[in-house]
Parts: structure tokens; C-alpha cells; sequence
């Protein structure tokens, strides 16, 4: 008889919650991010954050992808992985 694996999907699932937040966040409201969203992240799963971003089917608005980097500001980011992942 074959058991089936279960697999941790923790790393995993912080990674698509603030995707979706992002994708889910009606710019008509305020901004509701901050830099503490990335604190408890990895490089790792930041890199998987943005991937998740670019490959939903729903389009990043400008507007959201300029609060991104008011918040993160991933343009000043040395962490290889990130800069370049």
C-alpha cells in the first residue's frame, strides 16, 4: 500500500499570501503594505514573491508596481539573488 507524501508548503505559501495581497489590493484604498511585509522572508522567497508576481495571469498595474518599490524599494537592494533573480 503506498501512503501518500504531504509535503510543507509554509516557505511556499507566505510567498503566494503576499502575491495575492498585491494582486488582490484595489488602489482606490490606501496602500496597505509595508516593509515589514518582506522582514520575516528569505531571499529565496523573495525572489519567488516577484516570480509569482510576473507569472500570474492578472497584469501588475503601474500604479501598484510604483507603491511596490515606495515600499520596498527593491530598486537599492544588493542581494544578488534578489537584484537579479
Amino acid at each position: 500500500m503506498f501512503s501518500l507524501l504531504r509535503y510543507d508548503t509554509e516557505i511556499v505559501d507566505a510567498c503566494t499570501a503576499l502575491k495575492n495581497r498585491w494582486m488582490e489590493w484595489n488602489t482606490a484604498d490606501p496602500c496597505p503594505f509595508t516593509t515589514g511585509d518582506l522582514a520575516p522572508l528569505t531571499s529565496a522567497q523573495i525572489v519567488l514573491f516577484l516570480t509569482l508576481i510576473l507569472e500570474d495571469s492578472t497584469e501588475l498595474s503601474l500604479k501598484k508596481v510604483k507603491a511596490m518599490q515606495e515600499v520596498y524599494n527593491f530598486n537599492v537592494v544588493k542581494n544578488s539573488e534578489i537584484r537579479f533573480g
